[in-house]
């Protein structure tokens, strides 16, 4: 696999998934679930129709402003559907509406408390509506809840360890961020998102993050 596309792939699978249809495999051991929660099946059939439409990018404008309705009608139908959310972010950042991005993801975050990757997605939002002291915050508060999470063992992963790395990114610790990466491969050497590879800057990594 080419060098680009090998960054493009696991930037877009790992630290910067957007869940289009579950949860990502590294938050299973974040996120405590509601056994009792039942996603509304019309909502589930608006966000299903919505993902059928087979938007390849912004110059699809009508398809993408008919998903982020069908969505909107999904999460006004049940406002814990958090795929449902997932999949609307995704095509706001698609479409670089930030503020409805930013209240999106808002929303995530208040099903998902916690979760280190939606701490630094609102940094990413906040960097492209300018906010720049607002987007180091977040930039911030997201290593540190990284590094609550690696301090439990039990949840351990390291695809955790691996967002971290390029979290650090964020905050001017880019070379701890390559030495995170090291230790991994060597400790994962037949791991193969880890063979070769090398962790992005930080403006190919916002660049891939929000899709402009």
């Amino acid at each position: 696999m080419l060098p680009m596309m090998r960054i493009t792939l696991i930037v877009l699978l790992s630290f910067f998934v957007l869940a289009c249809n579950t949860t990502p495999k590294n938050q299973n051991s974040i996120v405590e679930t509601k056994d009792e929660y039942v996603i509304d099946s019309n909502a589930m059939a608006l966000n299903d129709q919505a993902m059928k439409l087979h938007i390849f990018g912004p110059n699809d404008s009508l398809l993408l402003d008919s998903a982020i309705y069908l969505l909107d009608k999904a999460t006004n139908m049940d406002s814990n559907y958090f795929i449902a959310y997932s999949n609307k972010i995704m095509y706001l950042f698609m479409k670089g509406d930030w503020d409805r991005a930013l209240e999106t993801n808002r929303k995530i975050r208040d099903l998902q408390p916690g979760v280190p990757n939606w701490i630094m997605r609102e940094g990413w939002i906040n960097e492209m509506l300018g906010k720049t002291s607002q987007a180091n915050y977040y930039y911030n508060e997201g290593v540190i809840s990284f590094e609550e999470l690696l301090s439990d063992s039990s949840k351990y992963h390291w695809t955790i360890e691996f967002d971290y790395a390029h979290a650090l990114v964020f905050v001017d610790q880019y070379d701890q961020g390559e030495m995170v990466i090291e230790k991994l491969q060597k400790q994962y050497p037949n791991e193969l998102t880890l063979i070769g590879y090398e962790l992005p800057k930080k403006e190919l990594i916002l660049t891939l993050a929000v899709g402009k």
